[in-house]
């Protein structure tokens, strides 16, 4: 009779250790998951307080774009386009 508590016990503790491990892998798969981002680039510059760098330049400087993100790019200069 002792040996099937024991026994019984084992089998508890291993189902609820299967059960929490299954449950964590499951919030661990599902908050690893991308979200989508729009990304706003500004290119250039003509003011007089940008720098031969920014002029020249993206800012941000380093952006990390991933699968179903969108960039919006602005031009910021006071030359007229065409």
């Amino acid at each position: 009779m002792e040996r099937q508590k024991m026994f019984a016990a084992a089998l508890l503790a291993f189902f609820v250790a299967v059960a929490l491990f299954a449950g964590v892998q499951v919030v661990t798969k599902a908050s690893a998951q991308p979200t989508e981002k729009t990304w706003y680039v500004s290119i250039g510059g003509s003011l007089p307080s940008y720098s031969t760098d920014e002029a020249f330049g993206f800012y941000p400087h380093m952006i990390v774009i991933d699968a179903g993100d969108t960039i919006v790019w602005t031009v910021t200069s006071a030359c007229p386009t065409q």
